[in-house]
């Protein structure tokens, strides 16, 4: 396997400026003569980003897995409605109903904000 030379700094800078005008790592490695792997090392070692949302907006959240199973985190939407929800005196059952949740998660949900709006309440106590 032979070595290509390194990319001077002209080239680092073309290879940037290609990949912000969208070209992919492929069409930049072919364009300038160095491998896929080579131009993508730059374009991030520089920070150089196709237009358009950035990474992380167009990837979906990893699922997180407990126990072999995919789990959900609750959304502040969701928080704000299971504590609307409780606070109008519905049950667990109705409230995991609502939110398509299971009523352990609703639980749990419920036990947890409780803990944490009694942590705040103590630090704004201590003051």
């Amino acid at each position: 396997m032979t070595r290509r030379p390194p990319l001077g700094p002209a080239a680092i800078a073309r290879l940037c400026e290609l990949r912000e005008a969208g070209w992919t790592y492929r069409a930049i490695a072919a364009e300038l003569g160095c491998s896929r792997s080579g131009a993508e090392y730059h374009c991030r070692r520089l920070g150089a980003e196709p237009p358009g949302p950035p990474p992380a907006a167009r990837r979906q959240p990893p699922l997180r897995l407990r126990h072999g199973r995919p789990v959900r985190a609750f959304t502040a939407a969701e928080d704000a409605a299971l504590t609307g929800l409780a606070a109008a005196g519905r049950s667990r059952s109705e409230i995991a109903r609502r939110l398509g949740r299971a009523v352990s998660s609703v639980r749990v949900r419920l036990a947890t904000i409780a803990r944490a709006e009694e942590r705040a309440g103590h630090a704004g106590a201590g003051e």
